[in-house]
């Protein structure tokens, strides 16, 4: 049963660029199949509050995380005025929120230069990350190719 649940925990975490996702989903499988297996082998009692325990735990951890963590959100664009990376770092740092990954490369369509750039922002606030992202569309001669 170990091994199986470990194979199938392992399954669920999923690494998409500088995102991990799933280790909460992975660690709720491990807990089901040890409430399962108190339950099998007859200890109702225990399989009872863990569950309750377990639930509980879950839910409160959910609250506490949406209002201290940091939400994390990828932004892929690219520009022909290098004007616009300086407006959308200050519009970051001003909403308060921070870079933690950021890449840019120049590149030539014809004879135009456009930078192309991905970042990874993290914001406190998702109203705050809201009025980064209309700030970033709002700008003149930018592209935005992904937002997740």
């Amino acid at each position: 049963v170990v091994t199986g649940i470990g194979f199938i925990g392992a399954g669920t975490i999923i690494i998409q660029r500088q995102f991990v996702r799933g280790l909460t989903t992975a660690a709720g499988i491990w807990v089901a199949s040890g409430i399962g297996l108190a339950i099998g082998g007859g200890m109702y009692g225990v399989g009872i509050v863990a569950t309750f325990f377990t639930l509980l735990g879950l839910e409160l951890l959910t609250v506490l995380f949406k209002r201290i963590g940091l939400h994390s959100s990828f932004v892929q664009f690219s520009t022909g005025q290098q004007e616009n990376l300086q407006k959308i770092t200050n519009m970051i740092v001003h909403s308060e929120g921070r870079i933690t990954n950021y890449s840019a490369r120049k590149e030539f369509q014809g004879d135009r230069q456009v930078y192309c750039v991905s970042m990874v922002i993290k914001t406190r606030d998702n109203d705050k990350e809201g009025d980064i992202f209309t700030f970033i569309q709002n700008l003149p001669d930018l592209m935005i190719e992904k937002i997740e």
